[in-house]
């Protein structure tokens, strides 16, 4: 399925959203972006409430780009919005054998840093809490004023890991939470990964013309895994 089959919708934002409608519950489906620059609005599509996941996300589906495949965030949609937790890709089920490869998101923090004072806003390219057989690669987060870039899996109330099988490969994290003055996120994870059995590979970290005084490249609560 091709995003821009739905451009028809009226923007890049509502073309996304009907894309992965379309995809329904049929099995493995490639979810494909074209070349170029897609302008996202979540105004569009959400009113204001917390705990945001703008584009749900399922199993035995892959998300694909190209090399100058970019979805940049508008300028000033961070006023317009409770955003205490807000989720670009997502979902609040399990997703089993699900892929992000070739895309570049662009959060536009010059313009929407956060400006509450709690410091907490999440803001994650791609959160997954349980899933398993996950593939994100040569995807690049750039510009997140939020806490976390990609936040993948977390553990039951016995502490049993909700994730496995997980692989970042090739990723890029550009410019993220204090390379905007006045950006009031006071913790930062490019990478937030609680996993069993996950591969965690030649990704770049970017902190911006000063060193970061709030950030981590990668935050890791995991077992048998390799970092490299």
């Amino acid at each position: 399925i091709t995003v821009d089959q739905f451009l028809s919708a009226g923007s890049d934002t509502k073309a996304i959203s009907m894309a992965l409608e379309k995809a329904g519950k049929t099995s493995s489906v490639v979810i494909k972006f074209a070349n170029r620059t897609y302008n996202i609005d979540p105004s569009e599509l959400l009113s204001g409430n917390k705990n945001i996941i703008l584009f749900g996300v399922r199993s035995n589906m892959t998300l694909t780009g190209g090399p100058d495949t970019k979805l940049e965030l508008k300028n000033g949609w961070t006023s317009k919005m409770i955003l205490n937790n807000f989720i670009l890709f997502g979902a609040a089920n399990s997703v089993d054998n699900f892929g992000m490869n070739s895309l570049s998101i662009d959060f536009n923090g010059t313009q929407n840093d956060l400006k509450t004072p709690s410091g907490h806003n999440k803001n994650a390219a791609l959160y997954l809490l349980k899933c398993s057989h996950i593939t994100v690669q040569n995807v690049k987060v750039l510009n997140n004023p939020g806490q976390q870039s990609l936040s993948i899996g977390s553990t039951d109330k016995n502490g049993n890991f909700l994730a496995t099988d997980i692989k970042i490969n090739g990723c890029s994290f550009i410019n993220n939470t204090d390379a905007f003055p006045g950006n009031k996120q006071n913790d930062h994870s490019s990478i937030y990964l609680v996993a069993d059995k996950a591969i965690v590979t030649k990704n770049n970290f970017v902190s911006g013309d000063k060193i970061s005084k709030v950030a981590t490249a990668i935050e890791a609560h995991t077992s048998n895994s390799v970092f490299s």
